[in-house]
């Protein structure tokens, strides 16, 4: 069983690197690697991952926005947040 995670950044050299560690990890499945807080909420909602790399600072929407959204929508299941 792997762990699915999605990254919220809008530092994109930050997230390649993210996303190279992850990629390395048998048991870690990167599930969309987003720039902004809209496209945040709209990846968290479709793939409903267990973890989610949150940039507080983001174009568009913050982080905290991001969470607000996300606590205020009915999903099966909510992700474990880790905020940068």
């Amino acid at each position: 069983m792997s762990i699915t995670l999605g990254i919220a950044d809008d530092n994109k050299d930050f997230c390649e690197i993210l996303k190279d560690y992850f990629e390395t990890q048998e048991k870690i499945k990167i599930l969309f690697v987003v720039h902004d807080g809209l496209s945040a909420v709209d990846s968290v909602v479709k793939h409903q991952q267990d973890i989610l790399i949150l940039n507080m600072v983001m174009p568009h929407q913050d982080g905290l926005g991001v969470m607000e959204n996300i606590n205020n929508t009915v999903m099966n299941k909510y992700p474990k947040v880790s905020i940068l």
